[in-house]
């Protein structure tokens, strides 16, 4: 990708650094089924070894791996604090397990599909996101624009680069036009080690780090860094 930044490849191996031949069959049996990511009791998760979800997610393509409980934490926090679902989206929504969890649209611009990036990615040896079809390709910005939501949901999303920047890619999301069309609440789950330099955290002074330590899961090698960003408006 023209300009890309070093901190790209960094990321796209950064949750790869674990032995490459991990025991996953049992994850695989219970997590994924016909093409798609399930959501699951933390407990499932929770007997398992980081390495072992590291390998999952890499082999499939996925990065936050949802729970049950993460489920409701959002359901509740979303209608307890804006009323309903009604109005709320995903966006890079990936293989869509959160958005289809909590039955809101599901949006990705289907990044990974570009030759370039999938260009890098088979480079690093890195399997790209299984899209599915029920997940709407329409970019982060464009999608808001059209749904108007209240609340935007994220996952491991990644923000534009931009000189002077370390981190980021030339085709990630300005976090900040988010709000550009009503929004009220972002809510981005990650890992800090990876999403800690967002520009929209230096940008925005309403926002909150939450770490659910039980609930959480990620293909992140260092999951106590697993959290959710909340920014409000």
């Amino acid at each position: 990708m023209r300009g890309q930044s070093p901190f790209d490849k960094e990321q796209i191996l950064n949750d790869a650094r674990f032995a490459p031949k991990e025991d996953i069959s049992e994850i695989e049996k219970i997590a994924w089924k016909d093409g798609k990511l399930q959501i699951v009791p933390s407990s499932f998760y929770a007997q398992f070894t980081q390495k072992q979800l590291s390998q999952f997610g890499h082999v499939y393509g996925v990065y936050t791996l949802p729970t049950t409980e993460l489920i409701n934490v959002l359901r509740s926090f979303i209608t307890g604090t804006y009323g309903s679902l009604d109005n709320v989206i995903e966006i890079g929504a990936g293989n869509g397990a959160i958005g289809r969890a909590l039955g809101i649209p599901m949006t990705d611009s289907y990044q990974q599909e570009d030759e370039d990036i999938k260009q890098i990615y088979d480079e690093l040896q890195q399997p790209v996101v299984s899209y599915v079809e029920d997940v709407v390709r329409m970019d982060a910005l464009a999608a808001v624009a059209h749904y108007k939501p209240k609340v935007i949901i994220g996952s491991w999303i990644t923000h534009k680069w931009k000189k002077g920047l370390k981190t980021g890619n030339e085709k990630g999301v300005i976090e900040e036009k988010l709000f550009d069309h009503g929004a009220r609440c972002y809510i981005h789950l990650g890992n800090h080690n990876i999403h800690g330099e967002k520009p929209l955290l230096k940008a925005w002074q309403d926002y909150k780090i939450l770490t659910f330590p039980n609930i959480l899961f990620s293909r992140a090698v260092n999951p106590d860094k697993n959290c959710m960003y909340l920014f409000k408006r």
